[in-house]
This record gives C-alpha cells, structure tokens and sequence, in this order.
C-alpha cells in the first residue's frame, strides 16, 4: 500500500438495455503524471455471488458446496485482444488530455446470470513491465 498519489484515473459509466442484453460502457482514463511506456487498458466483466462447491480444507468432509465465489471473471469487452488495447505511449500529465474509450456487449446466450452483482473491472498497465498503475470496478445496474 502506498499513499502517493495515482498515476491515473479511471472512470467508468455502464448502461444495460433489457431489450437488446446490450451493456455499453463508457471508460475515462486520465493520466496524473507523465510516464515512459507503452500503456494498455482491460475492460473485463466480472459476476458476484456464484455459489457452489470449492475445496476447503479446514472442513470435515473437506468440501464446502455452498461456497460464495465473487469477482468471477465472464469475458472481455476487448474480445479480439483481452490483453488490453493500446491507449497510450509516453503519456504526459496533460490537464485536458482524456482517453475515452466505448465497449458493447451483447449478452444473449452468455453463460452468467445478471441477476447476481455483475461489474465493469478496468485497469491500465504498462505493457513492457506488467505493473497495473490502475484499476477501477462499477456495477452495472
């Protein structure tokens, strides 16, 4: 844990349509400092509450069945590169500059349930070092 401040922000905006299982979200990333790099953005769907069985060894028989899974990761919005797209190289701490990105997803026939918690995780990392600078989660309803 570190107090220094953020390298990066990230914000994140979420609609779902009930009619078209469309989700669409809307992430903002603005760099704080500047940085040397190549730097990439995920943007992942992720489902809460998922109960079933998960081994545990400090029980007696040594499986819990009703095990509450949560941060379970769905898919990608970047679905032809999940490793992240590119969205910057050599930022600089530009007090206007702000990567806007927008991601549909269509859900129909996806293999999770949206009556669970489900979110938008999103971070930002340097490609050639793999260090996340941030990271950022919101609901989606």
């Amino acid at each position: 844990y570190s107090n220094e401040a953020p390298d990066a922000v990230i914000g994140i905006k979420n609609s779902y349509d009930n009619t078209t299982n469309n989700i669409v979200t809307k992430v903002y990333t603005k760099f704080k400092n500047s940085l040397v790099g190549d730097f990439k953005l995920c943007v992942f769907l992720t489902e809460d509450s998922i109960i079933g069985p998960q081994k545990d060894y400090s029980l007696t028989p040594d499986y819990n069945n009703n095990y509450v899974f949560e941060h379970v990761l769905r898919a990608s919005f970047i679905a032809d590169n999940p490793w992240g797209e590119d969205i910057a190289v050599n930022p600089t701490a530009s007090e206007t500059q702000i990567f806007r990105k927008t991601y549909t997803m269509n859900l129909a026939g996806k293999l999770f349930d949206l009556s669970h918690p489900c979110n938008v995780l999103a971070f930002v990392y340097n490609d050639v070092t793999k260090e996340v600078i941030q990271a950022s989660m919101q609901k989606i309803k």
